[in-house]
């Protein structure tokens, strides 16, 4: 039977989390497949780490890993794409805001032979700063990467586990998404992309929020999709690809 992990990424999300992991604990059982589910915790300075540890004890699925430092979001996914043992892997915002009613969707596509699925946010739940953002950040991979993704830096993905070994990262900040796009070009591997569900955030606050921090984001994102071309993308073929 396929093995699945499903991994949380969480960094200071102690309002949230112990509701998360539990409707993804739930709905899991009642998929009646092979799992695990995971939590890797950026190094969160507030009570995460207690809390899931507490709901270890009566979740035997349930996996803890914590950053001995705040790794950023990029090295804490590849954590997440690394460690478990599965067939396919899942990596997830852990804050709330992605469902997991559309993981049996993208292991659809995996089994039929997608290497790697992207989700996308059609009805986005954030503040309209961050979708200005967001929409900037589309174009300029579009562009300068050659993306032909909707929304490169949604945070629900899931790769199979020959591709899950290929990826790495040379970026803590957030902006994963953009390399395991272009590195997937230079495997040559099959990438997909699904709609999913963006729900509000229920608690906690986003880094993103205010203008001068998205417009600092903004000059960021771009620097490193120009540094993504010039390391992945030196040919015309790579460019065709």
């Amino acid at each position: 039977m396929t093995k699945i992990a499903v991994c949380l990424l969480a960094y200071n999300e102690q309002e949230v989390i112990a509701d998360v992991i539990d409707r993804g604990y739930n709905f899991l059982n009642s998929l009646n497949i092979n799992y695990e589910l995971w939590v890797f915790d950026n190094n969160s300075n507030d009570n995460t780490g207690s809390i899931v540890k507490e709901l270890q004890k009566e979740k035997e699925k349930l996996n803890y890993y914590k950053q001995e430092s705040n790794v950023g979001y990029g090295l804490n996914t590849i954590s997440a794409l690394k460690i478990p043992n599965a067939d396919i892997i899942f990596v997830m915002d852990g804050d709330g805001q992605y469902s997991f009613n559309d993981i049996p969707k993208f292991i659809k596509l995996i089994h039929e032979g997608h290497d790697v699925m992207f989700g996308f946010r059609k009805k986005r739940k954030d503040i309209f700063l961050r979708k200005i953002t967001t929409a900037i950040y589309n174009l300029f991979a579009r562009i300068l990467i050659k993306s032909n993704l909707t929304d490169i830096n949604c945070g629900f993905r899931a790769l199979n586990s020959v591709s899950a070994k290929k990826i790495v990262s040379n970026f803590k900040l957030n902006y994963i998404g953009a390399e395991i796009f272009a590195q997937s070009k230079k495997y040559n591997l099959k990438v997909g992309e699904l709609e999913v569900v963006h729900k509000n955030r229920a608690a906690g606050d986003s880094v993103f929020n205010g203008f001068n921090l998205i417009a600092k984001h903004s000059v960021i994102m771009i620097k490193q999709l120009i540094k993504l071309r010039k390391t992945y993308l030196k040919s015309e073929e790579f460019l065709q690809k």
